[in-house]
């Protein structure tokens, strides 16, 4: 038989550690320990990944050994994280970023000023003079390290978030990149680089690089601080779950003897694999100068008390306005799951983790840092944890300085039939605790959570299973959070975005009954009427397209761009229909009002911005994003930006250079 080998899952569990997995039950009460030296943090990883790879033993023992046809073997280690004419002077409205928190920035691959329009295209960040808008030009573009992914812009510093192929900068400062045991050269991402430009003049210059051995979550910015949250799995050695000896695979005895000698090979890579292998590295730069690697501060790291998947999440923070200092980091040795900032405080979750062989159901911890008062560093608070597991960040929320959280939990009757439940939690920040003061249990049973928003004493949830239920929750109380409304519409609204006090703007889909059961139609857009809190009512709807409908907005909030002060909606849209159900993509323009409803205004095409003899992947010109500044609509995608005037005439039009295709993987020859 082959070499079967592969790299272990780990876990972090209660403080007492040992060799023995034990039954690690939902903690009630978490909190973070910190390290008193780089000697008790190597006892803790090797103690918690001895415990992950003996319950991992233990369950293939339990199992028995399967047939050669039954089992499917893993093949090798799993390593990282993995319009009118212009107004003279500036534009006094325009649209930004669409986030979820005021003075909260979120990062997207297009950030604008009103006068400047910047978007990552391939390994580029391009700069367009957005105004005025007959004058709209590319002035240059720079090139950057590694695919660009996502941005910050403050003034004229931009923060660009690339996955990055680190191996190049690590061997100039004297580290290799780990390969898991795989040969080969680098040119992949293997990880991420943060680039920080001054973009003041275009192209822009590099002013400071970090590179992470490690996966990129996400990123926010109030003022000039940058909040960058980072995760990925420890550097573990090579383990082995799997007899190499096809005996042992025959009859029970034999494989739990193989498995007792696997178990025993395993602990001891374990134990002889020190702490600088197991821990993430880093790199850093300035003035594009020569890089250089960061040491192991054993004091950054914490670790949780509840069970949840052995790894990394690091909260790095740069000050813009210092960037000297560096990036100052505090770590937890787990990874994250998802993330929510308001301007005070960053929040981050990770699931309970259950030993192979049990699973009681969904439960989150919640790991809280101050990010207001130390604008050049997070500084850890509080933790708790509960029931079932939030959708994503708009499931999260903090207010009056209590956290709100709304969670589905599922769970299994012996039949092994899925039911469901949504819940709604308020916690305090009580000493190193954050404690549920307040709870709403039991909401659409059956149904799982579709959308979120919380805002000051309101809230709101969509669930779904064949219906739209639109659930309005009374959160003055922080002690006794309230359902106090329920609507029930066809379908189910993805994202949920306030329009003033009295009314809701959601997109999502449209489903119909068929003879055969419901099924998803087109693109919906809803205003709801939530005036009288307890009767909430769908004032208006408008449906786009075909079941093969679809949008960026329905899935990511960046692409929603709604412009209050003119009242305008643009969302991309794409289909497959009409003759020979050819593709379509386009930026649909809807004015949007209470009194007068979900008015189409038009739409613009980017067919015309594909490049002269390329075809196919990154050359479909599919319009992702919008921008609005005053009466003119700027359109984004692949190909290009075009601008347009209110009654959508095309004003000006910047193509962007022909991506490159993507990266061939040749299948092996059969034998």
């Amino acid at each position: 038989m082959p070499r079967r080998a592969a790299a272990f899952g780990f876990v972090l569990a209660l403080a007492a550690c040992g060799d023995d997995p034990g039954d690690e039950g939902v903690a009630q009460d978490v909190t973070l320990r910190e390290f008193t030296g780089c000697g008790e943090l190597e006892a803790y990883i090797r103690d918690r990944a001895l415990r992950e790879m003996n319950a991992q033993i233990d369950e293939l023992i339990r199992q028995g050994p399967p047939g050669f046809r039954d089992v499917p073997l893993p093949t090798g280690p799993v390593t990282g994280a993995p319009a009118p004419a212009p107004v003279p002077g500036e534009p006094s409205d325009f649209t930004t970023t669409n986030t979820q928190e005021r003075g909260v920035d979120e990062p997207d691959f297009v950030k604008n000023d009103g006068r400047r329009i910047f978007v990552l295209h391939g390994n580029a960040l391009i700069e367009t003079a957005a105004w005025p808008p007959d004058q709209a030009r590319i002035r240059g573009a720079t090139e950057l390290e590694g695919t660009a992914g996502q941005m910050l812009l403050d003034g004229d510093r931009a923060a660009v978030f690339s996955p990055a192929d680190i191996g190049p900068a690590f061997e100039r400062t004297g580290l290799a990149i780990d390969t898991g045991g795989r040969p080969g050269p680098y040119g992949y991402p293997n990880g991420l680089k943060l680039t920080v430009l001054d973009v003041s003049s275009a192209p822009g210059r590099v002013l400071y690089e970090l590179y992470v051995e490690g996966g990129y979550v996400t990123a926010r910015r109030v003022g000039p601080s940058i909040r960058m949250v980072t995760t990925g799995s420890l550097r573990a050695p090579l383990l082995k779950f799997y007899p190499e000896d096809p005996a042992a695979w025959r009859n029970e005895s034999a494989w739990r003897r193989a498995l007792e000698d696997l178990r025993a090979g395993n602990a001891a890579r374990i134990r002889a694999h020190p702490l600088d292998k197991w821990l993430p590295r880093m790199v850093e730069a300035f003035d594009g100068g020569a890089p250089r690697a960061l040491g192991v501060e054993c004091g950054r790291y914490r670790a949780t008390s509840g069970p949840v998947e052995l790894g990394w999440t690091t909260v790095s923070t740069i000050h813009l306005g210092r960037l000297g200092d560096g990036a100052r980091h505090v770590s937890i040795l787990n990874r994250t799951a998802a993330v929510y900032a308001s301007r005070d405080a960053l929040y981050v979750t990770q699931a309970h983790w259950w030993r192979a062989g049990t699973d009681g159901g969904a439960h989150t911890y919640v790991h809280a840092f101050d990010i207001a008062s130390d604008a050049s560093r997070a500084r850890y608070v509080a933790s708790g944890g509960v029931p079932g597991q939030p959708l994503n960040q708009f499931s999260m929320d903090e207010d009056r300085g209590f956290f709100r959280v709304a969670t589905t939990r599922t769970a299994f009757d012996p039949g092994g039939r899925a039911t469901t439940s949504n819940d709604v939690y308020v916690l305090r920040v009580e000493g190193t605790r954050l404690r549920v003061v307040g709870e709403l249990r039991g909401l659409a049973a059956g149904e799982r959570i579709f959308s979120a928003r919380f805002e000051g004493p309101r809230g709101y949830i969509v669930t779904f299973r064949q219906i739209d239920p639109l659930f309005t929750l009374d959160l003055s109380d922080p002690s006794r959070p309230r359902a106090v409304g329920e609507l029930k519409v066809p379908g189910f609204s993805t994202y949920l975005h306030p329009m003033g006090e009295d009314h809701v703007l959601a997109i999502g889909r449209e489903v119909v009954d068929r003879p055969q059961g419901p099924a998803l139609a087109g693109v919906a857009l809803q205003v709801f009427d939530v005036s009288d809190f307890a009767d909430p009512r769908l004032l208006h709807k408008h449906v786009l397209g075909t079941a093969g409908s679809s949008s960026d907005a329905l899935y990511d909030h960046k692409a929603f761009n709604f412009f209050a002060a003119r009242a305008l909606l643009g969302i991309p849209y794409s289909d497959w229909a009409g003759p020979g159900r050819a593709f379509r993509s386009s930026l649909d323009v809807f004015r949007v009002t209470a009194a007068g409803g979900i008015a189409p205004l038009g739409s613009v095409d980017h067919s015309d911005l594909v490049a002269p003899g390329t075809s196919g992947y990154g050359w479909t010109p599919y319009v992702r994003r919008s921008v609005m500044i005053e009466d003119f609509v700027y359109s984004i995608s692949s190909g290009g930006l075009k601008v347009s005037a209110g009654d959508f005439r095309t004003v000006a039009v910047l193509p962007f250079p022909p991506l490159p295709p993507p990266p061939f993987f040749p299948l092996p020859a059969p034998r």
